[in-house]
């Protein structure tokens, strides 16, 4: 169909739908009961090259830490206290 400024108008009237709607998802309507224990398995995961933290890596994270934190520029108190935080 042609309009007055020669633009097509796209005109489609389809029938409608005599048949059901078909449900396109599985189970619909149904609850479905999962039974699976999962068990975690470090050896198996994503994590089996990982170390467990000991009090002296935390000492060596705390130190290295400190050395480079910048808590001096925002606390104004006395050097000695800031000295006694690190």
């Amino acid at each position: 169909m042609k309009t007055q400024d020669n633009d097509f108008v796209h005109k489609f009237i389809g029938n409608y739908r005599t048949e059901k709607v078909p449900v396109h998802v599985k189970n619909y309507g149904r609850v479905v009961k999962q039974t699976t224990n999962k068990v975690f398995v470090k050896a198996e995961s994503v994590f089996a090259d990982w170390k467990e933290p000991t009090k002296a890596n935390y000492d060596k994270i705390l130190a290295y830490d400190s050395a480079l934190w910048k808590v001096p520029r925002f606390v104004k108190d006395d050097p000695a206290t800031i000295k006694e935080l690190s």
